[in-house]
Formats: structure tokens, C-alpha cells, sequence
């Protein structure tokens, strides 16, 4: 099975967390951003995450041509794919990431998920 989705741009590690109480928790914007990508990946008929081994192919599109780490980006991405799209990180055994064209229009991320 091969799953393409849209995602919005993901934020950054620095706002996906935050410190509350001596913990670091999944702050506002990760826990809107989490619910964003699950509405979506249930709008493409996925109704159970995937059980095997997962490849993941992701296309950055930021909505400035300013810097960032692709690195940056997968933490926040990989967490709210858990449990909509595959069930746990450990799946993914083929990662592959590069950078798109600037999409003034709003930042996003294409995802292609497969099953290996």
C-alpha cells in the first residue's frame, strides 16, 4: 500500500514541545499540528495504521526561502504520523528527505508512506 498525503509545515522541535512542571510536554501548537495531520491522513480512507516495515519519502515546501534543518522538521512530522499512519517510529526503515520549491501560499510536506 502507498499512502501520498499533503501536510501543513510542521513546527519547529523549539515549539512542538514546551517545559511545563518540570516536564517536557507536547505544547499547543504540536497537540493542533498532531490533530491537523490525523484528520488528514483519516480523510485518505486509512482507517488502521500500517503494520510492517514503512519507506518514507518527504518533500520539504516551506513557505519562505529562509534556512532550516531538515532535521528539525522530522520530530514533530514522525510523532504525529505514530499511530494514524504507522503504529511506531521502529517501522521506518527507509527515510528519505529533500528540499521542494518555496510555496508562498503556505509552507507543507508531501509524505509518501509504503509498506515494504
Amino acid at each position: 500500500m502507498v499512502l501520498c498525503l499533503i501536510l501543513p509545515w510542521p513546527p519547529s522541535e523549539n515549539h512542538y514541545r514546551k517545559l511545563f512542571r518540570g516536564r517536557l510536554v507536547i505544547a499547543k501548537a504540536g497537540r493542533e499540528y498532531k490533530a491537523a495531520v490525523k484528520k488528514i491522513v483519516e480523510g485518505k480512507g486509512l482507517t488502521e495504521p500500517l503494520g510492517g516495515l514503512v519507506s518514507l519519502t518527504i518533500i520539504t515546501h516551506p513557505k519562505t526561502a529562509m534556512r532550516y534543518d531538515l532535521d528539525n522538521l522530522l520530530k514533530a512530522l514522525f510523532d504525529s504520523m505514530k499511530n494514524c499512519v504507522y503504529v511506531d517510529d521502529s517501522q521506518v526503515s527507509d527515510l528519505r528527505i529533500r528540499r521542494g520549491t518555496i510555496c508562498r501560499t503556505g509552507g507543507f510536506v508531501l509524505v509518501e508512506a509504503r509498506e515494504v
